[in-house]
């Protein structure tokens, strides 16, 4: 059995995490050009990304920002990103026949958040075979796509939200990163299901967004209900019965089948072995590479949608008890009701700093405790 650091010292960090931004519209009825032209009818851009200090210049459009009918700009792409909340940006679009068409101008709202993320579209794959177990494979569509975090949750961003940071892996207890790299920039580790499910609700009060989690007994509206400090060490009846409103626009774990789906690379997958290559050194920290410690996210390639760090660096926690597949092709699959050994154990994926290779693959899949918290599990997000 793995030892599990008992002395986690609580540091102080400056926050460092990327963000993500989401957009809707308000039309603000501008145009500009010569009398007589009409208004273009324009789609406007939707699910923009930035990252922590973008200027609007930096935000990526879909398409590039151009299209058949023309582009899009930013009226002022120097104006800075800023914190969370809701901005409002102008946008413009130029029609490629200006002598025809208004250039049009356009207020877009921002929804800006903590967590870089990346939207993995809809689509059918096959899920399996699980090395370990020996199970059979499973075909499973998702009739929704989702945004999955780019990175793995950091110690940074786990402290800005939850008050503390319980990672061993800190120069505070003597297990610094590595040269050049950061402690606010490593995965958080120490950190149990519940943990994870408490961030998610907490991070969704505090953006305004609806919790996809419901406890009875704990409130959703009050975000300091999901501190860390309220969250249970130990195995607890409660925190187990757990629900998930999945419609809701919170924050939460992958699904078993949604985090192998991301880690296959979605609808753009390769085939890779493992999350973004056949070679475990371009795309994974593991025992062999990782000077036997978490490493900063980030910093080995992403895999082909663009997400980092699933092989490897730390194990992740997903939403499903453990039990084999389904023998039937499933449709938007959230896991079996009950798990395989008869009571809560949860799926953990995508290897870590401490296992050999095989453990990298992206079939692979183990489960532990809900209440378990070591230094080799942390988690990512998802929304829909």
């Amino acid at each position: 059995m793995r030892s599990k650091c008992k002395v986690c010292g609580i540091i102080v960090l400056a926050l460092m995490t990327a963000f993500f931004i989401g957009c809707g519209n308000k039309n603000t009825g501008d145009s500009t050009g010569p009398s007589g032209q009409i208004d273009p009818t324009v789609n406007w851009p939707a699910g923009l990304q930035a990252s922590f200090g973008d200027t609007l210049s930096d935000i990526t459009l879909p398409g590039n920002g151009t299209g058949t009918a023309g582009a899009f700009t930013w009226v002022t792409p120097g104006n800075n990103v800023g914190n969370v909340g809701l901005q409002s940006h102008s946008m413009r679009f130029t029609p490629n026949d200006t002598a025809t068409y208004n250039i049009k101008t356009q207020n877009v709202q921002l929804e800006v958040s903590w967590v870089s993320m990346v939207w993995v579209e809809a689509g059918t794959f096959t899920m399996g075979k699980d090395i370990w177990g020996g199970y059979h494979e499973v075909d499973v569509t998702f009739t929704n796509g989702f945004y999955m975090g780019k990175y793995l949750v950091t110690q940074g961003l786990y402290e800005e939200v939850m008050g503390e940071n319980p990672s061993c892996f800190t120069a505070a207890n003597d297990r610094p990163p590595e040269t050049g790299e950061t402690d606010a920039k490593r995965p958080v580790e120490m950190v149990n299901w519940y943990h994870a499910i408490a961030f998610c609700n907490r991070l969704s009060i505090l953006e305004g967004l609806t919790p996809v989690y419901s406890i009875v007994g704990i409130s959703n509206t009050n975000a300091d209900a999901w501190l860390h400090s309220e969250v249970p060490l130990s195995c607890d009846t409660a925190w187990n019965a757990v629900t998930a409103e999945w419609s809701e626009n919170g924050y939460r774990l992958p699904t078993d089948a949604q985090w192998e789906f991301a880690a296959k690379g979605g609808n753009k997958s390769m085939g890779y072995k493992y999350s973004g290559s056949n070679n475990a050194n371009e795309v994974a920290w593991y025992s062999d590479n990782s000077g036997g410690k978490t490493r900063e996210v980030g910093n080995k390639a992403p895999n082909e949608l663009g997400i980092y760090d699933m092989s490897g660096n730390v194990s992740e926690w997903c939403w499903d008890l453990y039990n084999i597949y389904p023998e039937c092709a499933q449709t938007d699959y959230t896991g079996p009701n009950t798990g395989k050994f008869g009571y809560d154990i949860r799926v953990i994926r995508g290897g870590s700093w401490d296992l050999p290779i095989d453990f990298m693959e992206s079939v692979s899949r183990t489960y532990t405790d809900p209440a378990d918290h070591t230094t080799y599990i942390g988690f990512r997000l998802v929304r829909r």
